[in-house]
């Protein structure tokens, strides 16, 4: 079904960009253009997770997919990164900053995994907040969480 090999994704992370491996947008560029299996890609994170890429792992905060219309095979895949949240959080502000999920669409109609519950989605959105909010006390801005 997907005409292009998940073996692009460890090539792409590897390579030196700025202060992080993985801009956000470009994880979601690669995904989109190469019409990335989702569970395939949340496997493949666990891993890098678990310590295969230390920096890696620092900088990601969240990563969780949510099913969005289960007879469809639609599912939202979200995460955050610190790097990029702490390069907005140093723009400067008078009024604060919102600070939103990255989110992707992802269509496949033979994704057949078990999906994560809503509560632990909800758990790891809370630690996303805690972690910005405690950003912009380092940064010595202020952080408004604005829900959607």
């Amino acid at each position: 079904m997907y005409s292009r090999p998940i073996e692009v994704l460890p090539i792409l992370w590897k390579r030196p960009r700025l202060k992080h491996l993985v801009p956000v947008e470009e994880l979601l560029r690669v995904m989109e253009s190469y019409k990335i299996n989702a569970l395939t890609l949340q496997n493949y994170m666990r891993k890098v997770i678990k310590g295969a890429d230390e920096i890696f792992s620092q900088d990601l905060l969240d990563f969780y997919i949510l099913e969005k219309e289960m007879n469809k095979g639609i599912y939202v895949l979200s995460f955050a990164s610190k790097s990029l949240l702490k390069e907005r959080l140093s723009v400067s502000y008078s009024d604060g900053i919102e600070f939103k999920f990255f989110s992707f669409k992802i269509k496949d109609e033979k994704f057949s995994g078990e999906m994560r519950e809503i509560s632990e989605a909800e758990e790891k959105a809370l630690k996303v907040i805690q972690e910005s909010k405690k950003l912009g006390e380092e940064l010595g801005i202020e952080v408004k969480i604005l829900r959607h």
